[in-house]
């Protein structure tokens, strides 16, 4: 990754920063083909999690090639949404004490931060502070999967593969 990447995009919607960066293909496409980009209220402040593209390769290949195939909308819908969460979180507002937020799909997900590296549930931020016109990305180097609230065993399988 370029550490000389402009991480000012006040300017951009979230759409138009995750675009604009290289980064994050596979992420934009996803929030395209799920719909959910459509769905942010372009007058509320959301913080984006958002997967580097090489993080996807942690998703077994069988789940990965369905939902991208449109064989289970929903789950990649509620894959995706786990990445998302309502209001603004940059670096100067997480601290030490976990902080429980809700993400779009309406689980929790914990922010903290750990020796200094902000952490989302078990994944760590490496390009934080993205600042757009609705909100944040930060970049991260996994997928976020919850494996305390879903029956599914796709979602456990891709938690383990993160640890």
């Amino acid at each position: 990754m370029d550490e000389n990447q402009p991480t000012d995009f006040s300017g951009y919607t979230l759409a138009q920063a995750l675009a604009e960066q290289p980064y994050f293909g596979q992420f934009h496409q996803a929030l395209e083909q799920t719909g959910l980009l459509e769905e942010l209220d372009p007058e509320q402040s959301y913080t984006v999690f958002a997967p580097f593209d090489e993080a996807f390769s942690r998703v077994p290949s069988d789940v990965l090639e369905a939902w991208q195939a449109g064989d289970d909308e929903e789950g990649y819908r509620e894959f995706i949404g786990y990445h998302i969460v309502e209001g603004e979180y940059d670096t100067n507002a997480l601290s030490d004490d976990a902080q429980e937020v809700t993400t779009l799909n309406g689980e929790t997900v914990s922010l903290r931060t750990l020796y200094g590296a902000i952490m989302v549930e078990h994944v760590s931020v490496n390009m934080p502070d993205i600042q757009t016109a609705q909100g944040y990305v930060h970049g991260v180097d996994a997928v976020i999967a919850s494996v305390t609230s879903s029956s599914d065993d796709d979602s456990e399988e891709i938690a383990q593969r993160d640890e």
